[in-house]
């Protein structure tokens, strides 16, 4: 009986999680969204995570960026279990990707938080 009590929140877990999941990765397009003729329509820029770039240590890229914003993640999941740093490392990543980022630079550490600014290189004309 012990081992329900003990499973019940590990599944509720896993379905609150996929749950949240495919609201995610359902774009949300509006009617109006293209009728404005002075504005292009949105494009999507997400990139694949597996390209982008971390600088440490005050390093910077050579190139010329441009600085889309800064992302967080928590290094405990929503039970407050500790991530592992592969992990955190994986989240930023994906955040950056779907910023459109190709970089995180300035990366800080908290107890509770890993802090990146995410930049695109500048295409050369």
């Amino acid at each position: 009986m012990r081992i329900i009590y003990l499973l019940l929140p590990v599944f509720l877990g896993f379905v609150l999680s996929n749950c949240s999941e495919m609201k995610a990765e359902t774009p949300q397009v509006t009617a109006t969204q293209n009728t404005n003729k002075t504005t292009p329509p949105l494009k999507k820029c997400h990139k694949n995570p597996m390209t982008v770039s971390f600088y440490t240590n005050g390093n910077n890229p050579k190139q010329p960026y441009v600085v889309l914003g800064k992302e967080t993640v928590s290094k405990y999941n929503f039970v407050g279990i500790k991530r592992q740093q592969a992990s955190i490392h994986d989240a930023m990543r994906n955040l950056a990707a779907n910023m459109g980022g190709d970089a995180v630079i300035n990366i800080t550490h908290t107890d509770k938080s890993v802090t990146g600014t995410v930049v695109t290189y500048k295409q050369l004309a």
